[in-house]
This record gives structure tokens, C-alpha cells and sequence, in this order.
């Protein structure tokens, strides 16, 4: 299992594409068939950039960086947008948290 810590030494999660969700390139976008729902997504050009960086465990950090690399943005403006399309892919069932620790006793 992997685990990315922040600089706190807290745990995050590491984010992933389910395998069985196709993805296309069409013109700088990308299409995503949900093989088990036959629901139809799209995803913008930093989308797909997240897309591809999710294909392995990623963490919000990472995913963070991916953009402000590929694109003219500060980690302070795009971190809460990449935020909501990672949350959202989870929520939708395109990704998956593949691990998630707390430093906390239980």
C-alpha cells in the first residue's frame, strides 16, 4: 500500500483511476466511458492532465504540481479546483483513494 505524507508528517490519500474506465483523447478533452455504469464523462484540458497522473497512486500534492507545471497557474489557485475534480472523479467512481492513513491513535 502507498502512503504520501505532507509536510506535517500526516498521511494523505493517494488517488487512482479505476482500470475499467475508458478514456480517449478527443482534440486536447477527454472522453471517459464508465464501463460498469455506461455513463459518459468529459474532462478539459488540465483535467486530462490529472487524468493521466491518476493512471498510478497520486496524492493531491502531486496532482497539484502536475498542473502548475503544465499550465501558467500558482499552486494557491489551482489546488482548490483540482481539489473538486478529484473529489468529484471519487465521488462518480472514475477514482479511487487506493490508501489513507491517519497518524492518529485509535
Amino acid at each position: 500500500m502507498t502512503v504520501s505524507f505532507d509536510e506535517n508528517n500526516t498521511a494523505m490519500p493517494m488517488y487512482q483511476a479505476r482500470q475499467d474506465v475508458v478514456a480517449s483523447d478527443i482534440g486536447g478533452h477527454w472522453a471517459l466511458l464508465d464501463l460498469e455504469t455506461s455513463m459518459y464523462y468529459t474532462l478539459n484540458a488540465s483535467g486530462a492532465q490529472i487524468w493521466d497522473a491518476i493512471q498510478s497512486p497520486a496524492s493531491l500534492d502531486t496532482l497539484v504540481t502536475t498542473i502548475t507545471k503544465a499550465f501558467s497557474v500558482s499552486q494557491d489557485a489551482c489546488r482548490p479546483d483540482v481539489e473538486a475534480l478529484i473529489n468529484d472523479l471519487v465521488s462518480a467512481g472514475l477514482a479511487t483513494i487506493t490508501s489513507y492513513h491517519s497518524n492518529e491513535e485509535t
